[in-house]
C-alpha cells in the first residue's frame, strides 16, 4: 500500500445543525459550502481503484473511477483521481 495526500469532500455545514429543532421563525444559515478541499491537506493510504456512478435519471448512470483511500482514523474515502497525490514511502 502507498502513502498519499488527498483532498476530501466536505458536506455543507448549517447553523443550527440539520436535525436540531428550530424555534418558530428561526432559519438555518449556511456556514460552510460543500466542496473539495482546495489543497492536498489529508494523508492516508491508497488501497485500490474502484468504480462509482451518478444516477442520470432517464439517461442511465454515469460511471467514473475513484481511489479508495484510508485516513488516519480508519475511514475509507472515495477520492477522484485528480484529488490524489502519491508520495514517497
Amino acid at each position: 500500500m502507498r502513502k498519499v495526500k488527498f483532498k476530501k469532500y466536505n458536506q455543507a455545514v448549517y447553523e443550527p445543525a440539520v436535525g436540531v429543532q428550530l424555534e418558530p421563525g428561526q432559519t438555518r444559515t449556511l456556514v460552510e459550502k460543500p466542496g473539495w478541499d482546495p489543497e492536498f491537506i489529508h494523508e492516508g493510504v491508497f488501497h485500490q481503484w474502484g468504480a462509482s456512478y451518478e444516477d442520470m435519471g432517464e439517461q442511465g448512470a454515469g460511471n467514473y473511477s475513484v481511489a479508495l483511500v484510508e485516513d488516519e482514523h480508519g475511514l475509507i474515502h472515495e477520492v477522484l483521481p485528480s484529488n490524489i497525490q502519491f508520495i514517497s514511502n
